[in-house]
C-alpha cells in the first residue's frame, strides 16, 4: 500500500480559532482513503498560523526532511496555495518533492505535468499571490483607520494582557491580566533563574495550574512568549540590572550610546577618553554589550539576512578609561562619514523586526578609500600612516579583513588577531575590536596603534593609542 502524508496550513490565528484546519485534515483524509493511501498522525503535518508566503514553517520544514529521507510515497494537500502563496516557492517545493521520488495530489484540483496542468497551476499561484496582495492591503487599510480613531487593531494579545473588548461593554484599552502576568513572570524565571531549554518550560506549563489559550503549551507559543518585546523589557532594565549586579555606586553618571553599529567600540573608546579628560579625578567604565542574535528575522530569506545570522554573534567587553593608571595612552580619536552611503550598512524597520542591510560593494569600497580616509585623519593631527606601527581593526568579516589588510600594503593573512577573534565569537559588533585590541597586547603588540572600526553612516571610527 502507498504511505501517504498530508499536509495542511491556515495563516491567521482566527482560522486557527475557528479550527477550518480541521476542515482541511478531513478533505485530504477521504482523498487519501478514496485512493487506498495508508496515512498515520505521525506523518500528518499541519502549520496552524503561518503565512503561505514564507518557506520557513516548522510543519514544512519536517515535510521536506521527511521526504528526503524516503518516510512516505506521496503527499496529499488541499489545493497550491495551502503549499505556498508565491508561485516561485510552488514550484521550488513542487520540483524538491519530484526529486525525492514524492508525488504530490493537490484534492481540488489534481495537477499532472502536462503544459496545460502547469499552466493552471501558474495561474493559480499567480491569483493566490494577488488574492494575499489583497488582503494585506485590507488589513492594512483597517489598522490605519483604527489607528486614526485612537483604536488598537485585532489580533491576539501576549500573554499577560487582555483587552476589555468594546462589544462587551468596555473601552478597548489594554490592561494587565493578573493571572497570565503570573504565569509570565514563572516562565521567565524558569528560562532565565533555572537555566532550563524552551522544552522543559513547556512541560512545566503543561503540568502547571496554567492552561494554554488554545490545547496544550507548545514549544513555538513558548518561544513567542519569551521573545515579545512586551513580555520582555530587558533593554530598558539594562541599566538597573547593572547597578544592582555590580553593585555600583547611586551616584555615577550614565550616558547611553548606540546606533553606531560596529563602529561604536571605537567612538564609544573615543568618547569615555573624552570624558575622562574633562574630569581627570574620574574613572569611566566603558562598557559594551551586543546582543545580535535578537535581531533574528526568522521569516527572512534574504541573503542579507541568512549572511548575517551566520556571522554575528553576541559579545560584551569593557574598559576603564582614567587619566592615572596603567595601560595604553589614548591619544587623537576622529571619524570620517562618506557623502551618500547610508544603503551601504544599516538596519530597515520591518513588520517582524530589524531587517540588516549590507552592500556587497564594502570590501570594494574598502580597498578604494579607507586608507585616504585614515591619512586624511592622521594628518588633521600631525601624523602620518608611515608614524603608525600597527592597525588593530575591527573584523567585519572574511572579506573585509582582506580589504583592510590590503588598504594598509599588509599580507594577506597578516591581522591575526583580527582573524581568530573572528573565527572564535563571530562578528560582536561593538564589543568585537575590544576583543582584538585584548588578544593584540598580549601577543606584545607596542608603539603607535591605530585602532580602527566601520559603522552605519557608512563611517569609520579612529582612535590612536600608545602602547608600551
Amino acid at each position: 500500500m502507498i504511505q501517504a502524508a498530508l499536509y495542511a496550513r491556515v495563516s491567521t490565528e482566527m482560522q486557527e480559532k475557528e479550527r477550518t484546519i480541521d476542515s482541511q485534515l478531513a478533505v485530504v483524509t477521504q482523498y487519501a482513503e478514496a485512493h487506498d493511501f495508508r496515512t498515520t498522525p505521525a506523518l500528518t503535518y499541519t502549520d496552524e498560523g503561518y503565512s503561505g508566503s514564507q518557506m520557513d514553517r516548522p510543519a514544512l520544514d519536517e515535510l521536506r526532511d521527511h521526504a528526503r529521507q524516503g518516510r512516505f510515497d506521496v503527499v496529499v494537500i488541499l489545493c497550491p496555495d495551502r503549499l505556498a502563496r508565491r508561485y516561485p516557492y510552488q514550484v521550488l517545493l513542487l520540483e524538491e518533492l519530484k526529486s525525492a521520488g514524492i508525488e504530490v495530489h493537490f484534492c481540488e484540483r489534481p495537477i499532472s505535468d502536462s503544459p496545460d496542468d502547469q499552466l493552471l497551476l501558474q495561474i493559480q499561484g499567480v491569483i493566490a499571490e494577488y488574492e494575499r496582495a489583497k488582503i494585506l492591503e485590507r488589513a492594512r487599510r483597517g489598522r490605519l483607520h483604527r489607528a486614526r480613531m485612537g483604536e488598537l487593531g485585532p489580533g491576539e494579545l501576549p500573554y499577560g494582557y487582555c483587552r476589555a473588548a468594546k462589544r462587551h461593554g468596555g473601552d478597548g484599552r489594554i490592561r494587565l491580566h493578573e493571572e497570565e502576568t503570573a504565569m509570565v513572570r514563572q516562565v521567565f524565571a524558569w528560562y532565565d533563574e533555572e537555566d532550563v531549554s524552551i522544552y522543559t518550560v513547556a512541560h512545566k506549563l503543561n503540568d502547571s495550574q496554567w492552561g494554554a489559550r488554545r490545547g496544550q503549551w507548545s514549544l513555538s507559543t513558548v518561544d513567542r512568549m519569551l521573545r515579545l518585546g512586551a513580555s520582555t523589557e530587558m533593554v530598558s532594565k539594562f541599566y538597573g540590572l547593572t547597578h544592582q549586579e555590580v553593585a555600583l555606586r547611586r551616584d555615577i553618571h550614565r550616558l547611553p550610546v548606540f546606533g553606531l553599529g560596529c563602529a561604536g567600540g571605537v567612538i564609544g573608546l573615543s568618547h569615555a577618553a573624552a570624558l575622562a579628560r574633562a574630569a581627570p579625578d574620574s574613572r569611566v567604565l566603558f562598557l559594551v554589550v551586543e546582543l545580535c542574535a535578537l535581531t533574528f528575522r526568522h521569516g527572512d530569506n534574504s541573503n542579507s539576512n541568512i549572511v548575517a545570522s551566520a556571522l554575528f554573534g553576541d559579545g560584551a567587553a569593557a574598559a576603564l578609561v582614567g587619566c592615572a593608571g596603567e595601560g595604553p595612552a589614548l591619544g587623537p580619536a576622529g571619524a570620517h562619514t562618506w557623502p551618500g552611503s547610508l544603503d551601504v550598512m544599516g538596519w530597515n524597520v520591518a513588520e517582524d523586526g530589524l531587517g540588516v542591510q549590507f552592500s556587497r560593494d564594502i570590501p570594494g569600497l574598502i580597498r578604494a578609500e579607507f586608507r585616504a580616509a585614515a591619512a586624511a585623519f592622521l594628518e588633521r593631527h600631525g601624523l602620518g600612516l608611515a608614524d603608525i606601527d600597527r592597525p588593530i581593526c575591527h573584523p567585519g568579516g572574511a572579506k573585509v579583513l582582506d580589504a583592510l589588510e590590503a588598504a594598509f600594503a599588509l599580507p594577506r593573512g597578516a591581522m591575526t588577531e583580527a582573524r581568530s577573534v573572528l573565527r572564535d565569537y563571530g562578528n560582536m559588533s561593538a564589543a568585537t575590536v575590544l576583543f582584538v585590541l585584548e588578544r593584540a597586547l598580549a601577543n606584545g603588540a607596542a608603539g603607535r596603534l591605530l585602532l580602527s572600526a566601520l559603522g552605519p553612516g557608512f563611517t569609520a571610527g579612529f582612535q590612536v593609542l600608545e602602547a608600551a
